[in-house]
């Protein structure tokens, strides 16, 4: 298996955060439940939150988590996972507060035509 994975180029570490981060976006499609299309699109993005944010989450939150007792080799799937579901949080957000602003803002009304 990791010689497929080699033939892309690909870690077994980015592979974990992929995954992680995949996982982070199917948890966030299935408690949601907004549709195929979404859902699809929380996947991709989480996976691709995971692999470039978690050493940023590993940085910030990984000593708090070996104080606290989790074992050391589990902190970079927890960040990958952390990072996706922070990462598709965060571009709804950015997305949402677009639309709002077109809606608001950028959209001509009836009446200024």
């Amino acid at each position: 298996m990791n010689g497929i994975f080699a033939l892309f180029g690909l870690s077994p570490e980015t592979v974990q955060l992929a995954v992680a981060g995949v996982l982070g976006g199917l948890v966030r499609a299935l408690t949601l439940r907004n549709g195929l299309p979404d859902a699809l699109i929380a996947v991709v993005v989480g996976g691709i939150c995971a692999i470039y944010g978690a050493p940023l989450v590993n940085q910030l939150w990984g000593s708090l988590l070996i104080a606290v007792g989790m074992p050391a080799e589990s902190i970079n799937g927890l960040s990958g996972f952390l990072a996706g579901i922070g990462g598709i949080t965060f571009s709804g957000l950015l997305l949402d507060g677009w639309s709002w602003i077109k809606k608001k803002f950028l959209t001509q009304t009836e009446g200024s035509k």
